[in-house]
């Protein structure tokens, strides 16, 4: 975690400097506090604040936009004795942050988010654990006052969780067909809800339980590998993987990544169609792809060519490349050919733990 710590006093500083130790980071004193809070805002993981959190509170008013995106920010008083998480408490990692700092000085972290204060189920920290995304955070509220208040709450996810919810929530997990999902209308009576699974799943499933407040969160797991002759004609290009997904029966927004060779990285045709998906583009070198054991790829053989080897000097581009950009998960479409254009589609298959 890259931190900055800030301080008023000689006591603050000496504070700071037992932190420091523990956890390294940037240290300002307050003739430049000001300036050095407005310029690390964007870029910097946690904000310290070794003095009075009225002055904390005033310093970063200006930069507080959103608990999706906004800093880690804890306070201490210059003794040590209570380290208080003042922003972003969950998705920024305060609370955790502020439990490491008490430990260091012998101090009490001070928490006050409501489902941390009840022992309940975060539903943004869990999120966040299971790189889910929270496709419409305005409901996160809805959701965090049921489980504080034990109202009754339904959650479907796509894929099993492991781990132990409260009684108030009714979990149905494991749906491999959303049309098979029946639900009690009378058991949905009051209730709120949250869907877990690609986007695609989580808007059918918003729709089918037509609960008031529906929480999504979602993961893109689809990882497309793909190689092309040089300057391949986009349209064609579009046209192809278009048909590749539709064979598979996959959507287009469930599509996390395209992924490549370095060769490739500039490819028109690629870049355009990351774009258009909103997707990451991930690109490997010949040297990670070549230490790939190809005869065993979680169980799978990939199939390699000569000619491609020449071309671009290791045996498999789109197959492996799917496979690495997985996570080394599952592959489930092996190199596919169309003229001039390979592409293998992986999935990222991490567990989802409360």
């Amino acid at each position: 975690m890259n931190i900055a710590y800030f301080f008023m006093t000689d006591k603050g500083a000496e504070v700071v400097n037992r932190l420091n130790q523990a956890f390294p980071g940037r240290i300002f004193d307050k003739s430049n506090y000001k300036e050095a809070v407005k310029e690390l805002w964007e870029s910097c993981d946690a904000f310290v604040f070794v003095m009075a959190s009225g002055i904390a509170v005033r310093t970063i008013a200006p930069y507080v936009r959103s608990k999706m995106t906004d800093p880690a920010v804890v306070v201490m008083d210059q003794e040590g004795r209570f380290a208080i998480s003042l922003l972003s408490g969950h998705v920024g990692g305060a609370n955790e942050l502020a439990k490491k700092l008490a430990r260091v000085t012998g101090g009490q972290a001070v928490i006050t988010t409501a489902t941390d204060v009840e022992n309940v189920p975060a539903m943004d920290v869990f999120a966040k654990e299971n790189h889910l995304k929270i496709e419409n955070i305005h409901q996160l509220k809805h959701i965090s006052s049921a489980m504080v208040e034990r109202k009754p709450l339904l959650m479907i996810s796509q894929w099993r969780i492991y781990g132990r919810f409260p009684e108030n929530v009714r979990l149905i997990q494991e749906v491999g067909d959303i049309k098979n999902l029946n639900l009690d209308k009378k058991d949905m009576q009051g209730r709120t809800a949250v869907v877990i699974g690609m986007p695609s799943f989580c808007k059918k499933a918003e729709a089918k339980c037509k609960a008031e407040h529906v929480l999504r969160l979602s993961k893109r797991p689809y990882v497309v590998g793909t190689g092309c002759k040089r300057e391949m004609d986009e349209e064609y290009y579009g046209q192809a993987f278009h048909v590749f997904l539709g064979r598979l029966g996959i959507e287009y927004e469930d599509v996390g990544a395209l992924a490549t060779i370095d060769l490739k990285k500039d490819e028109v045709c690629i870049n355009k169609l990351a774009r258009i998906l909103n997707a990451d583009i991930l690109i490997y070198t010949n040297d990670e792809i070549e230490k790939v054991d190809v005869a065993n790829a979680s169980g799978k053989r990939i199939e390699t060519s000569e000619f491609v080897r020449r071309v671009t000097g290791v045996g498999s581009v789109s197959e492996v490349c799917a496979w690495l950009g997985s996570g080394k998960g599952r592959i489930i479409a092996g190199k596919t050919k169309f003229h001039g254009i390979t592409f293998a589609l992986a999935v990222r298959e991490e567990a989802l733990r409360l």
